[in-house]
């Protein structure tokens, strides 16, 4: 029976490094993940992104509020409680520019909603917070800037060239929310920030930076675009198709 595996990650888990050398071929998501897995076949086709979610960020993205700086925060479905604690401590310190020069969409995870929430609005803080987001192209649409961890995540990132600040989970198997991340700064469509060094202050310094300088934003949207597969669905299903019509 014909194989084909499609690793989500630069670097690969365990099972797909053992499967590979018996696959028909591997699609991978980017160019720097081939010298982590062996097969007869590679191909770099990126990770599958919904096309409706595509479709609603484009029909969106012509209604963003250009008025103020929109940062979209998000930890994946969980959320994620450093991100969450450094985004507050920076918030802290902003204050009074929350609301009217910067806008936040701060999605926490249900284990820290409760706590973020009454944070923000103990200081009467105009922020939007969710637990879970439902309708991402909307909150990806209205973002000028992106934070989250670098799981699969930076694949919807570059499928819409989004420019981000990633911060990636240290102990994901292998590291590899770091490689991930490291795939996009070099590249130039995203900051770094290491696990170890998220802080309010370090966030606040790099989001001051850039919103500074709006030139190296788009930059790094550009940047970000130029890595993104938007038609990795209908590359994966082709080699799907191939096989079948091989075996």
């Amino acid at each position: 029976m014909p194989l084909l595996i499609q690793e989500a990650n630069v670097v690969p888990g365990r099972v797909n490094r053992l499967l590979a050398r018996r696959a028909n071929v591997v699609a991978l998501p980017f160019e720097q993940a081939r010298g982590f897995i062996r097969c007869r076949r590679i191909e770099v086709t990126g990770n599958a992104v919904r096309p409706d979610l595509i479709e609603r960020f484009k029909q969106l993205r012509d209604k963003k509020d250009e008025n103020t700086f929109n940062l979209f925060v998000f930890g994946g479905s969980q959320g994620a409680r450093r991100l969450n604690e450094a985004v507050t401590a920076w918030a802290e310190v902003v204050g009074d520019a929350l609301g009217s020069e910067i806008r936040i969409m701060h999605q926490t995870g249900k284990a820290d909603f409760a706590r973020v929430a009454e944070f923000y609005k103990s200081r009467d803080m105009d922020v939007q917070t969710a637990d879970f987001i439902e309708d991402m192209a909307a909150a990806y649409a209205q973002a000028d800037l992106v934070l989250s961890r670098a799981g699969g995540s930076v694949a919807e990132l570059t499928a819409l060239g989004l420019p981000a600040i990633l911060a990636p989970y240290p102990y994901a198997a292998d590291d590899h929310q770091t490689a991930n991340a490291q795939v996009l700064e070099e590249a130039g469509a995203a900051v770094v920030i290491e696990d170890e060094n998220l802080s309010g202050e370090t966030l606040g310094t790099i989001l001051a930076e850039l919103r500074a300088d709006p030139d190296k934003i788009k930059s790094m949207a550009r940047a970000s675009a130029g890595l993104g597969r938007p038609d990795a669905a209908a590359k994966i299903a082709g080699l799907i198709l191939e096989m079948g019509g091989n075996a």
